[in-house]
């Protein structure tokens, strides 16, 4: 009587399958993470196209002006202009969140790396640990019941913006914003562009934040046909926000246009962009205030978060748009 054996596999034949798997997983991982990245550049665009369209849906109700702080509150029932400056981002957005134009949630990038920069929730869940949006009555303000926006909803997690209120630590707290956006005076000719009229296709309005570059601001330098190199340290050749979009030395992200296009931008310098250097035409840099002339009237596209707004009423000057003054946040500080 014959009697059969079930035959198993050889090491051999055990090591080629692993092998085959260990390079179909070598294989498939990196476009794996490469179809990850690409969802939060997306879902990360409309975003920065939502806040975009809350500028836009808000100056319907304003004579086409985007939202500022110091003129909605006028009467300094939020809060009181003779102790802080608010044309501060937190505000802006809070405006609009207030008047339920944008949410909480579209502030935040998904593709976010601070730990430092958290969704605000609705409503105090811990009022003692972290705050929540209040969109009736907010405590922190002159007149609660008056109130025109919350002013705890944080644009950025440094502690000049938090400590015009209630302090909730020292150094840095959590933020509730990722976004940058064009400067927000109440004169000049930066005025006149944050509106629906006086915005073009090459303005930019809304975008992820970005690093601070070499070469000053304010003078033009480099001269054209130079690239600007980072600075080096925390704010830029280490700056966080290289990581949301870019990769460890250059700078990617979204940026939202005057007419309302989103762009994912290669680098802080578009093609499209186009600034006079001492007569000569040169790239502009999304993230430096690159033009000759009185700072205020500038026109160059310049993104930042702003943690000190710039004070109503006043000019716009050069220390207004320094990436490491008191008025503006950056990764690193």
């Amino acid at each position: 009587m014959s009697t059969s054996r079930k035959r198993g596999f050889t090491l051999v034949e055990l090591l080629v399958v692993i092998s085959i798997i260990a390079l179909l997983v070598g294989i498939l991982l990196p476009a794996l993470g490469k179809a990850r990245a690409t969802a939060r550049q997306m879902k990360c665009s409309t975003h920065v196209r939502g806040i975009h369209q809350g500028l836009v849906a808000w100056s319907d109700d304003y004579n086409e002006r985007f939202p500022t702080p110091s003129l909605i509150d006028a009467a300094n029932q939020t809060e009181d202009g003779t102790m802080v400056n608010k044309n501060r981002t937190g505000n802006i957005l809070s405006a609009m969140i207030f008047n339920r134009v944008i949410n909480t949630d579209i502030c935040v990038s998904p593709a976010e790396v601070d730990p430092n920069i958290q969704v605000m929730p609705e409503g105090r869940p811990n009022q003692n640990l972290f705050p929540g949006y209040e969109y009736a009555s907010p405590s922190e303000t002159v007149n609660p019941d008056a109130a025109l926006y919350d002013p705890q909803f944080m644009g950025s997690p440094f502690s000049g913006e938090r400590g015009v209120h209630q302090p909730l630590g020292n150094g840095f707290d959590f933020g509730n914003n990722s976004y940058a956006h064009a400067p927000v005076p109440t004169r000049g000719e930066r005025y006149q562009k944050w509106s629906v009229a006086g915005t073009t296709a090459t303005d930019a309005i809304v975008g992820n934040r970005g690093p601070v570059y070499e070469g000053g601001n304010f003078t033009c330098n480099p001269m054209p046909a130079a690239d600007w190199p980072l600075a080096s340290g925390a704010t830029g050749e280490e700056s966080l926000n290289l990581e949301i979009h870019g990769g460890k030395t250059s700078w990617e992200g979204n940026v939202v246009y005057g007419d309302g296009h989103v762009k994912f931008e290669k680098n802080a310098e578009p093609k499209e962009l186009i600034v006079r250097c001492f007569g000569e035409k040169r790239k502009d840099n999304l993230f430096v205030d690159d033009e000759t002339g009185p700072v205020g009237n500038h026109s160059n596209a310049y993104l930042r978060i702003w943690y000190d707004g710039i004070p109503a009423d006043t000019d716009m000057t050069a220390a207004h748009v320094n990436p490491t003054g008191s008025f503006i946040w950056v990764d690193g500080r």
